[in-house]
């Protein structure tokens, strides 16, 4: 499983990884993309940072101090990922930005994936 989000977006991927009915039947792999501009807007990284079932990946645009991690766009990152990823057998949940989510679409469509893959709540 892999959730995409944009800002506020992330809220209801959290409250599905912490919740009860998940927690009892975990996806075999969890990738949690979370796309912000500042380290400022970070949301929830204590919950879902520290699980070792969740693999953590804040995007910043526009870091305010020397960033660490990934710098750039969830889409950018997206495109990083080797065509080994496990892309036609992973299921993506997309919310947040309406452009994001269009663009995101887009970039699984090209690896192949089959819209049944792919779940998605614009906001704005």
């Amino acid at each position: 499983v892999c959730f995409i989000s944009t800002s506020t977006g992330l809220a209801p991927f959290r409250s599905i990884l912490l919740s009860k009915s998940y927690l009892e039947q975990p996806a075999q792999s969890v990738t949690c993309l979370f796309g912000i501009r500042h380290e400022s807007d970070m949301l929830y990284e204590n919950d879902l940072s520290k699980s070792d079932q969740i693999k953590w990946i804040p995007c910043i645009t526009k870091p305010e101090t020397n960033w660490g991690g990934f710098q750039g766009r969830v889409t950018d990152y997206l495109r990083t990922l080797p065509d080994s990823y496990p892309w036609k057998e992973t299921d993506f949940y997309l919310c947040g930005n309406g452009a994001m989510i269009k663009e995101v679409k887009a970039i699984l469509e090209s690896k192949g994936l089959d819209k049944t893959q792919i779940f998605h709540e614009a906001y704005f």
